[in-house]
C-alpha cells in the first residue's frame, strides 16, 4: 500500500501533521479546502487547526474539512456524520437511542425481570434495576463496537460446573439484551448509537471500496482500536489519494521483536502491529514523516524499556551506548501522599507560566488527582481546562437537587436536613443573611436532639423562616410518606420543591437555579428525564430518589468558561496528537497507569476472550501507547504518590520498565531537580521546623472579666484545663454537640439521675421492696421513650438500668435503718474569699443521707466510670470533696461529716458498687486549702490560662483543644510537656 506514512514519536505530531499537508496541498489558496481529514478526537482536531495557523501565519489560510473518529471507543461518531459523504453512507440507517433513554428502558426490562423472579416478595429498588442497566448498557457498548452478535452467548459454557451454574442464571438474565431489548429497540425505530457508528464505519468503507472518493482522505493519528475503524482505515490506504498516517510506528525494532509486539496485547506497538496485520502490510511498506535522521536517544531507551517480555534480555544483552542525553529533560518525584503530589504538580505549572509562550499539560487518568490540582492552581486565579469535565451530580446544581431529594426522603436526619439547608442555593425566599440566622438557631436546636427527630423540631419553631421552610418543603415531604404514584409526577414535586426552595428575596427561585453552566446541563439533564421516565413503573420517594441519583451521576458537564491558553489538562486518550513544551505525566502507580481491568459481572476473563471481545490487555496496550507519545515532549515530569489513603502503592510498570533499563544503560534521572520541586511544595505550606513552631495560646483576660461565680464543674476544669476553662467560662463558648449525637453514656447518667430524683421523695425515705422496684423501672421506661426510634438502645439501657435499680432496692434494705435520705439534687452555695476578690461556689449534691449518730453521707451517683483514688486525693476530681466543703461550710453546727461515697449504678457485670472516699474529712481540708490557692490564682492579673498543663494526668482531649490549636504546637509525646 503506497499510502502508509508515519510521524516518529519525538516529533509533535499536529504541527508534523500540518507541515506535511501544507507542502502537500497548500501550493494553492484553496488546495487545502479540497482535503477530509480524519482524526481520534474532537482534541486532536483543535490541536491540528492551531498547528495550520501557527505554520500559514500571517497568511490567511482555508482549513480542510476534519472530523473525529471516536478512536478507542471515545463516542465521537456524530461530528464524523457532519461529514456529506460519511452521512450518505447512513441516510436509511434507523436514529440512535438516547443515553438517557436508554438507560430508562433497560430500567424497565431490569425491574420487570426482578418482579417476575421473586413475585411474591417486595417490588424491587428501582435504584438497583438502574445500577444494573447501566452495567448492561455498557456490555451492549461493547459487543456492539466490537461487531459480535449476542445469539453466540448460548455457546459459551465455563468448565467450572459452579462457575456453569453460575452462567446459567447469568444467561437468564441476559435475555433482557438477546431478545427484550432488540425488541423495545424495533418498535421504537432505533438502534443502539454504537451499534451505528460500527455501520458508519463500516457503510462509509464499503462505499469508498467500490467508489473511490475524488477528494483525498487522510486518516492521522488513529490506532485503529476499534474493528470497524481498522476496516475503514485498511480502505483509506488503498484509496488512490487516501492516506494512513499512524502515530509513532517504531520502525527500528528488529524482526524477531516485532514477531512478539505482535502477539503482547500490552505492548504500546501492538495495535499498530495488528492494524498492518489487518491490511496485509508491513513495516517497510510505511514511509516516514520528518524522521529520517533516526530515533534519538530518548525515543531507543523508551523503546528499549517497553520490549516484550520474550526479548527482554535485550536489556542486558545489548550495550547500546546512550548516554545522558536520553534522560535530558526527564524527572521522575516520587512523593508521600497525593496532596504532595498535587502541590507538585501545580507548582510545575505555574512555574511554566514564569517563561513566554512556553506550554504544559498534566496528563493523568487519575481524576482525584485532577480535581486537586485543579483546585491548588485556584490560589494564584488560574483556569485550567479539564478535558474530561464533571460530573453533573457533583456541580452545585446537581449536589442541590439530589440534596432536596434526600431531605424530603430522610426529614428526620439531621445531616440531610441541614446539608440542604446550608446549600448556597437554598434561601426560602429570603435575604442570605436572614436566611442564614435561621439555620444556625435550628442547628443549635438539633446539636441538642438526641432523639432524630430534626423535621418536628423545625415545625416546633413556629418563626416565619421556619414556616417558609415548611412550606417549600412540606408538599415533597408529604409524597415521600404515601405508597407511591408516576416517576414523573415525583419528578414534577421534586423539581417545584427545588425551584421554591431556590427563591430569594429579590430573584425567583427558577432563575438562581438554573442559570450557569452547571444550572443548564441539569435543566437540559430534567428536560430529557421527563420524556425517558415515561416506561418506569410507579414508585415511591425512596425508589424515586435513589433512581434520580443513579442517573444524574452518569451525565458529564464541561465548562465553556475561557481556560488559561498555555495550561491543560488531559487524559491519556485526549493528549493524544498534542505538542505541550512540557508535559506531567502523574498519577504514576499501578492500578491508576495503567488502570486495572474492572472485572465483568457477566462473563470472566477467558470467557471474554472466547466470545470475541477485546482482552483487557488491550488496554494496557493503548495506555502504554499514550504513555510513550508523551514521553517524547521537551520536558517530561513523571510524579507518584508513595501512600495512597494511607495504603502504600506500587509504582507503574511504565516506571518499573524504565527503572531496569537505564539500570542496565548505568545511566540515571535528575534526583537534585526532584528534590528541589520537593523542597518547594512543602515549603508552600508546610512545616518550617521546630524553631519556628507556632507557641501554644496564652491568654491573659483582664480580672474583671473573670468569673466571680464557679461550679464544681467549673474548678475541675479549671484545674485540668485553664484554656478550656478560658474559653467556656469566660468568652462563654458553650461546647457544641455533633449533629449526629445519638443517646451517648451521659444520656443514660441523666436519665437515672433524673428518674432516681422524681421517683425516690414519692416513695418515702427507703426504697426497699418490690413495688418501688417496679415504679422505679417504669419511671425509666419512660424516659427511655424519649430517646428516639432506636429500639436496641433502648432494650440495652433498661435491661441496665433494671438491674441497677435491682441493685439499688436490695442496698436500701440492707442498709441499717437509721440512715435516711436528707435531700436529692440539693443545691448547695458558700461564698469564699480570695486574692481581695469574694467568689461564689456552687454545687450540686445528688443525694445526702442522714444518719441521727454518725451525721451525714454525701453520695455521687455514677452510671460509669468511679473516679480513680489518686485523682481524689490528688484534688483533680474535686467533686464529692468540694460539695461537702460547701454542705458544711452552710451549715455551721450542724451534723458532721461521716462519709462521702460514689454509688456505681451501672448495671453491668456487677450491676452496682459502693466505693467511699478514704479520708474523707482530709479530703475537705484539703479542697478548702487547694480552693483558696486555685481562687487566688485566678484573681491574679498575671494569671496566663494554658492549654493542657496536665496532659499525663489527662485521659481524654479538651473540648476546646481545636481552638487552643494544640497539633500546632503540641509535641507528638507529652515528655517535657509544660
Amino acid at each position: 500500500m503506497a499510502g502508509l506514512f508515519s510521524i516518529p514519536a519525538d516529533r509533535a505530531f499536529a504541527p508534523a501533521l500540518a507541515r506535511h499537508l501544507l507542502a502537500e496541498f497548500g501550493q494553492e489558496p484553496a488546495g487545502l479546502s479540497r482535503v477530509t481529514v480524519l482524526l481520534p478526537t474532537r482534541r486532536a482536531i483543535l490541536a491540528l487547526r492551531q498547528a495550520f495557523l501557527d505554520a500559514a501565519r500571517p497568511k490567511a489560510l482555508l482549513l480542510p474539512a476534519m472530523a473525529a473518529l471516536g478512536d478507542a471507543g471515545e463516542d465521537e461518531a456524530d461530528a464524523f456524520e457532519a461529514i456529506p459523504m460519511a452521512a450518505a453512507a447512513l441516510s436509511d440507517e434507523p436514529p440512535a437511542v438516547g443515553e438517557l433513554e436508554r438507560h430508562t428502558l433497560l430500567t424497565r426490562l431490569v425491574y420487570e425481570w426482578l418482579s417476575q423472579e421473586a413475585p411474591l416478595a417486595a417490588p424491587p429498588p428501582l435504584e438497583q434495576a438502574a445500577l444494573l442497566a447501566g452495567a448492561l448498557a455498557r456490555l451492549i457498548d461493547r459487543v456492539e463496537t466490537a461487531g459480535l452478535d449476542f445469539a453466540a452467548l448460548e455457546a459459551l459454557t465455563p468448565e467450572d460446573r459452579n462457575l456453569a451454574r453460575h452462567w446459567e442464571d447469568s444467561l437468564a438474565f441476559l435475555k433482557i439484551v438477546t431478545e427484550a431489548w432488540p425488541a423495545v429497540l424495533e418498535e421504537r425505530g432505533l438502534q443502539g448509537a454504537a451499534n451505528r457508528r460500527r455501520r458508519l464505519m463500516l457503510g462509509l468503507a464499503e462505499r469508498w471500496g467500490a467508489s473511490p472518493p475524488s477528494r483525498p482522505v487522510i486518516a492521522a493519528g488513529s490506532t485503529g482500536s476499534i474493528p470497524a475503524t481498522r476496516s475503514l482505515l485498511g480502505v483509506i490506504a488503498g484509496l488512490p489519494e487516501g492516506r494512513v498516517i499512524l502515530p509513532g510506528l517504531d520502525l527500528s525494532a528488529g524482526e524477531e521483536e516485532w514477531e512478539a509486539v505482535a502477539s503482547d496485547p500490552t505492548h504500546p506497538q501492538f495495535g499498530m502491529a495488528e492494524l498492518l496485520e489487518a491490511m496485509k502490510a508491513g513495516r517497510d511498506q510505511v514511509r516516514e514523516i520528518e524522521g529520517d535522521a533516526g530515533p534519538p536517544p530518548r525515543q531507543r531507551l523508551i523503546s528499549l524499556a517497553m520490549r516484550p517480555p520474550q526479548v527482554s534480555e535485550a536489556w542486558a544483552e545489548q550495550a547500546e551506548p546512550m548516554g545522558p542525553r536520553a534522560t535530558d529533560g526527564i524527572v521522575r518525584i516520587d512523593c508521600e501522599h497525593p496532596g504532595e503530589e498535587a502541590t507538585v504538580i501545580a507548582l510545575i505549572l505555574r512555574e511554566t507560566l514564569e517563561h513566554e509562550a512556553r506550554t504544559a499539560a498534566l496528563v493523568t487518568p487519575d481524576r482525584a488527582l485532577a480535581r486537586r490540582v485543579v483546585s491548588l492552581l485556584g490560589r494564584w486565579g488560574i483556569e485550567i481546562d479539564d478535558s474530561a469535565g464533571a460530573s453533573l451530580s457533583a456541580t452545585p446544581v446537581g449536589a442541590y437537587l439530589r440534596l432536596v431529594a434526600a431531605a424530603a426522603l430522610q426529614p428526620d436526619d439531621p445531616v440531610a436536613l441541614l446539608s440542604l439547608l446550608k446549600h448556597p442555593l437554598t434561601r426560602a425566599g429570603m435575604g442570605a443573611a436572614a436566611f442564614g440566622e435561621g439555620v444556625r438557631a435550628l442547628d443549635l436546636c438539633l446539636r441538642k436532639d438526641v432523639a432524630g427527630r430534626s423535621w418536628r423540631i423545625l415545625q416546633r419553631l413556629e418563626s416565619p423562616w421556619a414556616r417558609a421552610v415548611i412550606e417549600r418543603l412540606g408538599p415533597l415531604i408529604a409524597l415521600a410518606g404515601d405508597k407511591g404514584g408516576p416517576v414523573d409526577a415525583l419528578l414534577q414535586a421534586h423539581m417545584e420543591a427545588a425551584e421554591a426552595l431556590a427563591e430569594a428575596d429579590d430573584e425567583p427561585g427558577s432563575q438562581r437555579l438554573w442559570r450557569g453552566e452547571d444550572g443548564e446541563a441539569a435543566a437540559a439533564f430534567v428536560d430529557e428525564l421527563r420524556l425517558a421516565l415515561s416506561p418506569l413503573p410507579d414508585a415511591d420517594m425512596a425508589n424515586y430518589a435513589g433512581l434520580f441519583e443513579a442517573l444524574i451521576g452518569g451525565r458529564t458537564v464541561r465548562t465553556r468558561r475561557p481556560a488559561h491558553p498555555r495550561l491543560a489538562l488531559w487524559g491519556p486518550l485526549e493528549a493524544r496528537l498534542q505538542a505541550p513544551d512540557r508535559v506531567i505525566l502523574a498519577g504514576l502507580n499501578e492500578g491508576t497507569w495503567p488502570r486495572d481491568a474492572a472485572p465483568d459481572p457477566w462473563m470472566s476473563y477467558p470467557m471474554q476472550i472466547d466470545f470475541g471481545l477485546p482482552p483487557p490487555a488491550r488496554a494496557v496496550g493503548l495506555m502504554a501507547h499514550d504513555f510513550v507519545q508523551s514521553f517524547a515532549a521537551g520536558e517530561v515530569f513523571l510524579t507518584r504518590a508513595r501512600r495512597v489513603a494511607g495504603t502504600p502503592t506500587q509504582p507503574s510498570r511504565f516506571l518499573e520498565r524504565l527503572r531496569v533499563a537505564m539500570d542496565g544503560r548505568g545511566i540515571g534521572l535528575d534526583r537534585e531537580a526532584a528534590g528541589l520541586w520537593l523542597g518547594r511544595a512543602r515549603a508552600l505550606d508546610g512545616w518550617q521546623g521546630p524553631s519556628k513552631a507556632c507557641p501554644p495560646p496564652s491568654p491573659r483576660p483582664p480580672v474583671a472579666a473573670r468569673p466571680r461565680a464557679l461550679s464544681q464543674s467549673a474548678v475541675g476544669q479549671l484545674m485540668r484545663d485553664p484554656y478550656g476553662f478560658y474559653a467556656r467560662r469566660i468568652l462563654d463558648l458553650p461546647k457544641l454537640d455533633e449533629v449526629t449525637r445519638g443517646p451517648e453514656a451521659r444520656d443514660r447518667g441523666e436519665i437515672l439521675h433524673k428518674v432516681l430524683a422524681r421517683v425516690l421523695p414519692e416513695l418515702g425515705r427507703r426504697p426497699t421492696d418490690d413495688e418501688a422496684a417496679a415504679r422505679l423501672r417504669h419511671e425509666a421506661e419512660a424516659e427511655l421513650a424519649h430517646l428516639g426510634d432506636d429500639g436496641s438502645i433502648r432494650t440495652f439501657w433498661l435491661r441496665r438500668f433494671h438491674r441497677a435499680i435491682g441493685w439499688l432496692v436490695e442496698h436500701e434494705a440492707a442498709r441499717p435503718a437509721d440512715w435516711r435520705w436528707m435531700a436529692l439534687e440539693e443545691t448547695l452555695e458558700h461564698p469564699l474569699d480570695a486574692g481581695g476578690l469574694r467568689f461564689v461556689l456552687t454545687a450540686t449534691a445528688d443525694r445526702i443521707d442522714r444518719h441521727p449518730i454518725h451525721g451525714l453521707a454525701v453520695i455521687d451517683y455514677k452510671t460509669g466510670t468511679v473516679p480513680d483514688k489518686g485523682k481524689v486525693a490528688s484534688g483533680l476530681e474535686p467533686q464529692l470533696p468540694i460539695e461537702a466543703l460547701l454542705l458544711t461550710e452552710a451549715r455551721p453546727g450542724g451534723p458532721p461529716l461521716f462519709s462521702l461515697e460514689y454509688w456505681k449504678l451501672s448495671g453491668g457485670r456487677v450491676p452496682g458498687e459502693r466505693t467511699p472516699v478514704e479520708s474523707a474529712d482530709a479530703r475537705v481540708a484539703e479542697a478548702r486549702e487547694g480552693l483558696g490557692r486555685l481562687l487566688a490564682w485566678l484573681a491574679d492579673e498575671r494569671t496566663v490560662f494554658l492549654s493542657r498543663v496536665r496532659p499525663r494526668d489527662e485521659d481524654r482531649e479538651g473540648d476546646f483543644d481545636h481552638l487552643a490549636r494544640v497539633g500546632e504546637w503540641s509535641p507528638g509525646d507529652w515528655e517535657g510537656a509544660p
